[in-house]
């Protein structure tokens, strides 16, 4: 399936469209980051923790209820189902 896909891919693209030209703009250095920049990073950084510990903590909140039924009833499946249910 994918190297099937892959092949035709590319050759309509060989058969269709001219291959990218370079442009003097791809080997230009980049240019340093500015301070403005370097705050918008950590500040998306420092949301992406948050976000990132308030899901695990949901997570191992739900583990610890889904542990905390379980131990209360028992963790087998005790339903029983008579013959034409």
């Amino acid at each position: 399936g994918h190297a099937l896909h892959g092949v035709a891919y590319e050759e309509f693209f060989a058969v269709d469209a001219a291959p990218p030209a370079a442009s003097v703009a791809n080997f230009a250095p980049a240019a340093a980051p500015t301070p403005i920049d370097s705050a918008a990073v950590s500040e998306f950084l420092l949301h992406r923790q948050a976000v990132t510990r308030f899901v695990r903590d949901a997570l191992q909140a739900a583990v610890d209820r889904q542990k905390a039924n379980a131990d209360r009833r028992g963790r087998k499946n005790m339903s029983s189902f008579r013959r034409g249910e």
